[in-house]
């Protein structure tokens, strides 16, 4: 399939002058898919005779987390095009990814075994299961920590036998624990020795999500599919699972990065039976519809992923999802490395499905806090007026720009 990617990711005057063209269009057309077919070929080796600026090529792909996707196809295709201290360059990257990529492979291996010694069901997501599930090799996906699922009635056993390990929670041992279960989803952790880091966690859902539903436990545990990683196998999460967590967390990091829409291109395209149906259903019983669209309307658009018909016609009549797709494609790339699209707050309230949500997110976002407080002590007194001081220090502290404000309430709080 050919990709106008040019004009497809440049969209208005307002980003042209902060994007390079062919670089920004070789870099996605590396990463749109592991196995390039002869066209896709034919319109890299055409952009491999241009004057590249490949500092900010390879700047930008490892802000995208996206190297060793460039490398591959660069090696396998045209290497001869590429300058051979470019070449060089990012082989050595590839080797080092691969190499630390392994060490934290082999730590998985070794947790999961010990958890299963100890009657703790346990599972991994993204990390090595992702790289070598959906991308066939643990060394074409850059990761910097473990991922691994619980059930919550086993996350105190879990923890102190990773305690037992040698690691240590990052939040300290003292930390309420109650509190804890209840208004986050995992524990992050580090072995001090060998940095080695872990996200323990008993929910899929982050807590930026503002959402009370458990998603593990509604997860079917007995349908887990497996993966073979390293001749060992291990529990992964089924096809409609995995899509919708990877929408989720991609949205909830604002799209920011090409490598988080890898992903969801690639899950696509690797199972290629996924049962729809059930993953809008799983979509719908969350209220996340939404995200799921703009994370399917990205893979689509941005790196060619055929989307079946049917849902074409819903993502298209969500004009908030085709309004996100337009802006997420305008900043992916600026050159200032500014990616986010919007304030992450800002991005949750604007992707509420529904307005009953939005009032409740935008209630429980403006209520003051101890920060608010610190700014301009008041006397008990005065206290109404940190509702008014509460929105000003936001709008600094977070440089939300006025225009997006009034774009959003003008354009999605009324519908």
């Amino acid at each position: 399939m050919t990709y106008n990617l040019v004009a497809d990711v440049i969209t208005t005057k307002a980003c042209a002058t902060s994007i390079r063209s062919a670089e920004v269009e070789l870099l996605i057309l590396c990463c749109a898919h592991p196995d390039i077919d002869a066209t896709n070929a034919i319109q890299i080796r055409t952009l491999l005779q241009e004057d590249l600026n490949w500092a900010y090529l390879i700047q930008t792909a490892a802000r995208h987390k996206v190297t060793p996707l460039l490398y591959k196809t660069l090696k396998n295709t045209y290497p001869e095009a590429v300058p051979n201290r470019i070449l060089n360059q990012l082989r050595a990257h590839f080797h080092s990814t691969a190499l630390y990529n392994l060490l934290l492979t082999k730590e998985l291996l070794k947790l999961l075994a010990l958890f299963k010694d100890n009657n703790i069901a346990a599972l991994s997501f993204k990390g090595p299961v992702l790289a070598t599930t959906v991308y066939g090799h643990v060394a074409l996906r850059q990761f910097y920590d473990i991922d691994i699922l619980v059930h919550k009635h086993n996350i105190l056993k879990a923890r102190d036998l990773l305690i037992a390990q040698g690691y240590q929670l990052c939040c300290g041992e003292d930390t309420d624990i109650s509190h804890q279960l209840q208004h986050s989803h995992a524990w992050p952790m580090i072995h001090p020795e060998t940095q080695v880091s872990i996200d323990l966690h008993w929910n899929l859902i982050p807590t930026y999500f503002d959402s009370k539903t458990d998603f593990s436990a509604e997860m079917q545990w007995e349908s887990l599919d497996s993966t073979l990683l390293l001749d060992t196998m291990v529990p992964n999460l089924n096809p409609e699972d995995l899509l919708l967590i990877l929408c989720l967390h991609g949205a909830g990091e604002t799209w920011a990065s090409l490598g988080r829409c890898c992903d969801v291109a690639q899950v696509i395209r690797t199972y290629q039976n996924i049962d729809w149906a059930l993953v809008l259903d799983k979509a719908r019983k969350l209220h996340r519809e939404r995200h799921l669209f703009v994370g399917l309307a990205i893979a689509s658009h941005l790196l060619g992923v055929k989307i079946p018909d049917f849902l074409q016609p819903t993502i298209q009549s969500d004009s908030c999802v085709k309004w996100f797709q337009s802006r997420i494609r305008e900043s992916l790339f600026l050159s200032d490395g500014s990616s986010e699209v919007f304030n992450s707050r800002l991005f949750t309230f604007m992707m509420k499905s529904y307005g009953w949500e939005r009032v409740q997110y935008f209630f429980n976002q403006m209520k003051p806090n101890e920060k608010d407080r610190a700014v301009l002590p008041l006397p008990a007194l005065l206290y109404p007026l940190y509702w008014l001081i509460r929105p000003i220090r936001l709008i600094r502290a977070y440089k939300v720009n006025l225009r997006q404000i009034a774009t959003v309430f003008t354009k999605f709080v009324i519908f």
